[in-house]
């Protein structure tokens, strides 16, 4: 019995890996760590002049997100950008939520702050993309194409005005080559996507790099305005990997860990007491014989009468005689004395 519980407890320790599945990553997606971060420039030339600034973007959590009626393994991105120039100054504070799968973006929350003298005025988005945006395509390789089919539901709060978006976009993209790209972080070798996501000419480049986990460099035209936005590394800082307990899943891991310690020591009691030899009885103290002065005792005729007596010894002359066990008196057959029983 107690082989066995040793064989299933073993095998509950094997199997305790198993309940830490490891997080679903496609082939070549690079992984991010929390504290991951990227610092960039910022240049914006339009009709106006020169915008400059800078734009920071960090890791700060790991694990799973609620976007709609699904849970999604994802990346949360702190996103901090700030532009200055022509009199304005911009600020974008924004959140995002990256899936750890494909590092497309699922979800993004924003608010920019533009402030000209005196005057501010403010925007805050919240927007909602089904299944994401698509911008990535692991593994790339020059000469990829491939378009992003999603839905972007948009809240935009402008002062006090609040309205709602829900569009269907179609976004096409191509990897058009794998080239080095000199930075002030050094030199990155980088895949070159473009983006055009509509009619208006408007476009967008990207250089992704491996190296860098993201991207190294950003372009964006708007044909409106006519301004160019250039976005371009300045330093990449890779976070060093957690230890083991203070991983994402560290509660759980705890969780499961513990419950497996108490079940662990219940089994090893239920194995102690199944492990003990039974307990045996103590024997019946002993008695004088029967209280009555006879019993019936079943002989092969049936039932003969039997005269219950013990045993006595005469205080005076030392000698054994018998006497019926209810006698409260006894007078010694040797000697003649006669005494009561204690």
């Amino acid at each position: 019995m107690g082989r066995r519980w040793l064989l299933f407890l073993t095998l509950l320790l094997l199997a305790l890996p198993a309940a830490f599945p490891a997080e679903a990553q496609e082939v070549n997606v690079p992984q991010w760590r929390v504290g991951d971060r990227w610092d960039y420039k910022v240049s914006i030339v339009s009709q106006s002049g020169t915008t400059s600034g800078n734009m920071v973007v960090k890791v700060t959590a790991s694990g799973t997100v609620t976007v709609g009626n699904e849970s999604i393994p994802a990346y949360t991105l702190a996103v901090s950008r700030r532009e200055r120039g022509s009199g304005l100054n911009t600020t974008y504070t924004i959140t995002k939520h990256v899936a750890k799968a494909t590092l497309c973006t699922i979800y993004m929350d924003y608010t920019q702050v533009i402030t000209y003298g005196d005057l501010e005025s403010e925007v805050h988005s919240s927007n909602n993309y089904y299944p994401s945006d698509g911008r990535y395509s692991f593994p790339l390789g020059a000469g990829l194409n491939w378009s992003a089919g999603y839905s972007l539901n948009r809240t935009i709060l402008v002062g006090t005005r609040l309205r709602n978006e829900s569009t269907t976009v179609l976004t096409p993209y191509s990897c058009e080559v794998r080239e080095g790209l000199s930075v002030s972080g050094g030199m990155y070798m980088s895949y070159r996507v473009r983006c055009t996501p509509d009619d208006t000419g408007n476009y967008s480049y990207y250089w992704y790099s491996d190296k860098a986990r993201g991207d190294v460099k950003m372009e964006e035209f708007n044909r409106a305005t006519q301004a160019l936005t250039t976005i371009q590394l300045t330093k990449y800082y890779r976070a060093p990997e957690a230890p083991p307990l203070l991983g994402p899943d560290t509660e759980r891991a705890l969780i499961l860990l513990g419950a497996a310690f108490i079940l662990l020591a219940v089994m090893a009691v239920v194995v102690y007491i199944r492990s003990r030899p039974p307990k045996i009885p103590p024997p019946p103290t002993a008695e004088e014989q029967g209280s009555a002065a006879f019993q019936f005792v079943k002989t092969r005729d049936g039932y003969s009468m039997k005269l219950n007596t013990v045993d006595l010894v005469c205080p005076s002359c030392r000698k054994r005689f018998r006497v019926v066990v209810t006698s409260t008196t006894a007078k010694c057959p040797h000697c003649g004395k006669e005494g009561r029983r204690t």
